[in-house]
């Protein structure tokens, strides 16, 4: 679960949801991870009556990491994201765009890539 930070003033953007996914050593220290995740969004105040009215994000991912010890590992990967708007009225924007983007309200679903990095200890 994710809840925004303060610079949003008096609004509540959180997020609940789940995923599943595999780890698959390879030949060494390397290993990939393969992971399909879906989450519900909610801009209307951190009111759970109301949690997944207004958005919902799914990625699938993949990530190709590097064993350092036993213990940690550091990893990169890239991710398919597609955010798809429930209701017409609720949001004016995608929430994973930032303000002055250039979407119309006429949005409803949104295709895009990313990238991800990080270190992960076991």
């Amino acid at each position: 679960m994710g809840v925004s930070d303060p610079s949003l003033g008096d609004g509540c953007v959180m997020r609940l949801g789940g995923g599943v996914g595999t780890h698959i050593a390879t030949a060494g220290r390397f290993y990939v991870d393969l992971n399909l995740t879906a989450h519900g969004l909610l801009s209307q105040g951190c009111d759970f009556d109301h949690f997944a009215d207004d958005e919902v994000l799914g990625q699938a991912r993949v990530a190709l990491g590097l064993e350092l010890t036993p213990a940690v590992a550091l990893f990169i990967g890239a991710a398919a994201n597609i955010e798809t708007r429930l209701e017409e009225d609720d949001v004016g924007a995608p929430f994973l765009v930032d303000e002055g983007g250039g979407y119309s309200g006429s949005w409803r679903t949104r295709l895009e890539a990313s990238f991800f990095a990080g270190a992960r200890l076991f």
